[in-house]
């Protein structure tokens, strides 16, 4: 009985010993989806035949081994081995050239000495150029090429650790305010359209930034930024801030435009005890919110219809809110402004890492200046446009172009959302025998569309003393594109994309 105890150990302790290592390819293989690459001589993490994690620039050459070139996969997760029939060289990858020729060839153009030794190389994201030796390049739409030809050798832009782009002067500033050199132009607005401040550089990195137009009581250029290299987003970017009130700075492209101008709230000092009706909501992809009136004495005002374009061709942001018409007088100014317009451009690729964002709702409603008055609508949401070969949306990561929401007149202001869900109006804050007021209009979001306001009841015989406010109307959804190689892009199951979107595919040139 005892030696068959020490035996059935052995059995058992030798049974462990053969359980696979998961990090082992000692038999040239890797089978767990987390280390996807055989490190076969231990020049990646120091161990041969290891199995590796990877987190790569997508095709990026690595390393040759032999005549054989490592190079990083589309997704930036695992690396790809070539043959290479004229040899790999070492921080180039596979030769293409011949002794003194430039040829663009396997994905890479490259330049040979009169040795055949590679003296220059670049890879072609997008291929090779037909009938010149030279790669292909993405040919944005908004016709932003023209600037990219004007840019030399652009540098880096690292904004990682945060920073402010202001678009009417072009001023690009550090997390510490301090100014960075980067290439900048301003297009002029197109029919359509709004003016453009395009900036353009090589690898691009965007942390907290925030992106403000400079301009008050106008719209301001919106912002394009071309990366001739790689680009990503590893912060929040924002073309978003609490307004407050009417009368604040605009938002870098929104729009006044007639197709989606909202109607004026209406506001009657002719007795002791005014009333007012709230404004309407701002459109773009989806309409704007009615305003609340008072039954058969003030109107609210309409809703801002759809306008613009699904492809954001022009570029354009989305309608502000309802002004304000007072003692039946034109109306004066208008409402809260409407979401900012962004388009974000790379030759090579765009990643919105995890838990980024990239905020170009409309601003929530608010009151009048002066208030306690008229509510004032929310504007609509505004356009965001990626055009990349490579587009990936990491887990947790948001782009929103939301509606923003009505206010109320009771000084109530709505509560904009920061994901797909409801933007909430402006509460009235309670009613009484000398006061009445309705609730702001929610903001359009992926959970539902702006939605209209109630009249309240005129007045009754003897209540000539209640004061009476209706609310204003939320703000429409915004549109979000985005243009690859192929048409489509990786997106992870928790990302939120919350506005009228759609997909397509770039130019190249």
């Amino acid at each position: 009985m005892r030696n068959w105890r020490v035996g059935f150990a052995l059995v058992v302790a030798f049974a462990g010993c053969t359980k696979p290592n998961p990090k082992s390819c000692i038999d040239g293989t890797c089978t767990t989806e987390a280390y996807p690459f055989c490190d076969i001589d231990g020049s990646f993490a120091g161990e041969p035949q290891t199995c590796i994690a990877v987190d790569c620039e997508p095709n990026a050459f690595a390393q040759c081994r032999d005549d054989d070139a490592l190079s990083c996969n589309a997704t930036g997760t695992d690396y790809d081995t070539k043959q290479c029939p004229l040899g790999c060289q070492d921080g180039v990858g596979c030769r293409v050239c011949a002794p003194n020729e430039t040829v663009c060839a396997n994905g890479a153009v490259q330049t040979c000495d009169a040795g055949g030794n590679v003296v220059s190389s670049e890879a072609c994201a997008l291929g090779c150029f037909e009938v010149e030796p030279r790669c292909r390049n993405i040919d944005p739409s908004n016709n932003l090429a023209t600037f990219i030809d004007m840019a030399v050798s652009p540098p880096d832009l690292d904004l990682s650790q945060g920073g402010g782009i202001a678009t009417s002067s072009g001023v690009v500033s550090d997390a510490a305010f301090h100014s960075i050199s980067i290439p900048t132009f301003l297009m002029s607005a197109p029919p359509g359209g709004v003016s453009v401040r395009v900036l353009i550089a090589n690898n691009v990195t965007l942390g907290n930034v925030s992106v403000v137009s400079g301009e008050r009581d106008a719209p301001g250029p919106a912002l394009a930024i071309v990366a001739l290299g790689r680009l990503r987003v590893t912060g929040t970017l924002s073309l978003w801030y609490d307004s407050g009130t009417s009368g604040a700075y605009d938002f870098a492209g929104g729009v006044d435009d007639p197709t989606c101008r909202p109607g004026p709230g209406q506001e009657d000092f002719s007795s002791q005890y005014e009333q007012s009706a709230g404004s309407g909501g701002g459109g773009h992809a989806s309409a704007g919110g009615h305003g609340g009136g008072i039954n058969a004495q003030l109107n609210g005002g309409t809703g801002g219809l759809p306008s613009g374009a699904p492809t954001l061709i022009p570029l354009r942001g989305g309608c502000a809110g309802g002004g304000l018409s007072v003692n039946a007088q034109p109306a004066d100014g208008r409402g809260p402004s409407g979401g900012g317009a962004l388009q974000l451009v790379s030759n090579v690729s765009i990643e919105f890492d995890v838990n980024s964002i990239v905020n170009a709702s409309g601003s929530m409603g608010s009151v009048e200046e002066g208030g306690p008055a008229a509510a004032l609508g929310g504007g609509a949401g505004g356009g965001i446009l990626v055009e990349a070969p490579i587009v990936s949306i990491g887990q947790g990561a948001r782009l929103l172009v939301n509606g923003g929401p009505g206010g109320s007149g009771s000084n109530g202001v709505g509560v904009p959302s920061l994901s797909a869900d409801i933007a909430l109006g402006g509460q009235c804050a309670g009613t009484s025998a000398l006061f009445q007021c309705t609730n702001g209009g929610n903001g359009a979001t992926l959970s539902g569309a702006a939605n209209d306001i109630g009249d309240l009841p005129p007045r009754s015989s003897g209540a000539g003393q209640t004061r009476q406010k209706g609310g204003a109307g939320g703000g429409g959804l915004g549109f979000i594109r985005i243009n690859t190689i192929t048409g489509d892009y990786a997106v992870s199951s928790a990302a939120i994309i919350s506005g009228t979107s759609s997909k397509g595919t770039i130019r190249t040139r």
